[in-house]
């Protein structure tokens, strides 16, 4: 009897532990763009090759939005999406090579252009963060703690660099 309780609990302990993974997404603005990273605890990174992430874009005025990526990212598929009358841009990597060396990995960089000024806040979607590690084995029941940004653009602001966040950027 005794050993069944102590096997109940050692399950249970496991169960609440797995469920209470939390991760951290940070956004740095600095005036139209923010700097992106994500952290997850180390027992999560092991063998990730690829992971899908959404955030809101949240405007009054038509913007152009694009993801520009890290340039120290392995990962050969490297794709943004923006999807302007939902609001959502959502990031895309895969590969062979492990997407994180450690816990915390340089996403890229969220920017935004309009031909006016505007502001925009950016957030991450809730339950947007998918991972698979190469045996394609998934991971979606990881909490993410993030905080809202707001970029303000000048009119005719042109992001420097990268793509319009439609198409690979992969090597």
């Amino acid at each position: 009897m005794k050993k069944r309780f102590a096997i109940l609990l050692l399950a249970l302990s496991w169960t609440a532990s797995a469920q209470d993974a939390v991760g951290t997404v940070t956004m740095t603005a600095d005036g139209d763009r923010a700097a992106v990273t994500l952290s997850l605890p180390a027992q999560e990174v092991d063998g990730i090759t690829s992971l899908r992430l959404s955030f809101d874009v949240q405007t009054d005025d038509a913007a152009t939005v694009e993801f520009v990526f890290d340039e120290g990212l392995q990962s050969s598929v490297q794709q943004a999406r923006y999807n302007a009358s939902a609001g959502r841009l959502t990031i895309y990597l895969a590969g062979r090579q492990a997407v994180f060396t450690e816990g915390t990995v340089s996403l890229g960089e969220i920017r935004l252009s309009a031909s006016q000024d505007l502001t925009a806040t950016v957030q991450v979607q809730e339950d947007s963060l998918r991972l698979a590690n190469g045996a394609y084995g998934a991971t979606d029941d990881l909490e993410l703690i993030s905080q809202p940004v707001t970029l303000s653009v000048t009119g005719t602001d042109v992001p420097s660099g990268g793509d319009q966040g439609s198409g690979d950027q992969g090597s």
